[in-house]
């Protein structure tokens, strides 16, 4: 992909080496697979659903299932490259080259500054994603810039199932990652996807990597109560859902509304929770830099997400579950 890929206004175009066409007529199990295997590049599969082709040429659904699940088969080798969906809707095509330049290093969007005292600020973001199947726990710790691109990453698969991280890992991880931004006097804001019960042992770690001043932060997106108002308007009590960038604080918690895409399914918003656990920056300040941070359109170039990118990109990589992604719109 070009790296000029930049804005949801300047969408770069696809090339032919971008892309693999099919349909199921001239579907080639062999060929697809050699196809894959000589090649290094990420690429958009295209099947074409029998459904949306004449009638005459429909070879019916069983059929259009098996060669989907003959394509699983032949992109297993590589699976995490690659995005498969049947229809050439704008929308999906837009959001998957998104996908396709991010792997590719190009930045679709552009945060100024999320914490503006500090440009050389570091956000982290740690995640766990369990498989109960086998029993197992990923994880990973991303470093944000403080305009929102992603530094690097630490992962971790097939740990022992457990909600806490060891603190060997924990070290590990931060070793890592301190190798590509400590400087003398690095500042760290860290968040943690769910309640963070490592605080002592991440104290530990500051200290052995000479971080002295860092923020602990949970966010959590589960379990979290709805915001809204009652209007009483001409004797008639009404409720008005909030809307995004909305929040409410005390000295230590606040519940933040990222956005307000569920309006357009007529459902209430639901806010994170921010906990400030341990630091420096005021709980204002923490909520406002998880707002920001959804700005950067990692999962969809139209709608920011409803988590911080920290936690986003660390929750995707954690995941469990097959990365094959099928898409039909």
């Amino acid at each position: 992909m070009p790296d000029f890929f930049l804005y949801k206004e300047n969408i770069s175009p696809l090339t032919k080496e971008d892309v693999i066409l099919f349909d199921y007529e001239t579907f080639d199990i062999n060929k697809i697979s050699e196809n894959i295997k000589s090649s290094n590049s990420s690429y958009i599969v295209h099947l074409i659903n029998p459904l949306h082709v004449k009638q005459s040429d429909i070879l019916g659904i069983n059929q259009f299932e098996s060669v989907n699940k003959q394509i699983v088969k032949a992109l297993k080798n590589k699976y995490s490259q690659y995005i498969i969906f049947n229809d050439l809707n704008k929308y999906t095509l837009a959001n998957v080259l998104l996908k396709l330049g991010m792997k590719n290093k190009a930045i679709p969007w552009k945060i100024n500054s999320i914490d503006p005292q500090d440009p050389q600020h570091i956000f982290i973001g740690i995640d766990l994603g369990h498989d109960h199947k086998t029993k197992s726990t990923n994880l990973t710790v991303t470093a944000i810039d403080n305009q929102g691109w992603l530094i690097d990453k630490f992962t971790k698969k097939g740990l022992q199932l457990n909600e806490v991280i060891d603190y060997e890992i924990l070290l590990e991880a931060f070793l890592y990652l301190s190798h590509k931004f400590l400087n003398k006097n690095q500042q760290l804001t860290i968040h943690r996807d769910g309640i963070l019960k490592e605080v002592g042992d991440l104290h530990k770690v500051m200290k052995k990597i000479n971080i002295n001043q860092y923020n602990l932060v949970e966010v959590i997106k589960t379990g979290v109560p709805l915001i809204g108002f009652y209007s009483n308007y001409r004797g008639h009590k009404t409720y008005l859902d909030g809307f995004q960038g909305y929040y409410v604080y005390t000295e230590n918690l606040s519940y933040l509304i990222t956005n307000d895409q569920s309006l357009k399914t007529k459902t209430a918003p639901k806010p994170l929770k921010i906990r400030r656990i341990y630091g420096y920056k005021q709980i204002t300040e923490l909520t406002e830099e998880v707002y920001w941070l959804t700005k950067a359109y990692s999962q969809n170039i139209f709608e920011p997400t409803k988590l911080p990118i920290t936690i986003q990109k660390a929750n995707n990589l954690s995941y469990s579950g097959d990365l094959i992604q099928f898409t039909n719109q």
